[in-house]
């Protein structure tokens, strides 16, 4: 947002084996990061109110179009479901450089991330928390008190 100290995002494509997605930052690049994963019929404007707010130098938030939404890549039919875009969600991670982020999800992205934390959960992985909420309303309460507040120590999926 312009005149405030606010970030303002910026877009680029991450080419993924499945296809391109498009993706919007907040934050410095270098920081920790949060990934974001937007419900069935959003994108990642989603997060905009989020992200404006909690990104800066020692936080980066980096919101993803899944496949088929927004302005990233249609792709044959066949080739989506939770665990296509679970695998989109680490490769985004990985593409990013993150070896550990945290991850931000609501309704379908929720669901994305339930999937990634039973996948990941107690052994070594990439996720250093989750906040995920099937209530996209409940989504700017836990996600601002989790990042925000957190202390580093790892939390569990509130699903």
């Amino acid at each position: 947002m312009k005149g405030t100290d606010m970030p303002e995002s910026t877009e680029f494509d991450l080419k993924l084996a499945s296809g391109t997605v498009h993706a919007h930052r907040w934050g410095s690049p270098d920081a920790p990061l949060a990934l974001c994963v937007h419900g069935l019929s959003a994108n990642a404007h989603a997060f905009d109110y989020l992200a404006e707010r909690i990104a800066g130098s020692s936080r980066q938030m980096v919101a993803f179009d899944l496949r088929g939404r927004g302005r990233s890549e249609i792709t044959p039919p066949g080739s989506y479901g939770l665990t296509a875009h679970a695998q989109d969600a680490l490769e985004a991670a990985t593409v990013l450089g993150a070896d550990r982020f945290d991850y931000v999800g609501w309704s379908l992205g929720a669901l994305i991330g339930s999937l990634i934390g039973r996948a990941l959960w107690g052994g070594p992985g990439y996720t250093a928390g989750w906040i995920t909420s099937i209530l996209g309303a409940m989504l700017l309460l836990w996600a601002y008190r989790a990042i925000v507040g957190r202390t580093g120590g790892r939390t569990r999926p509130a699903v």
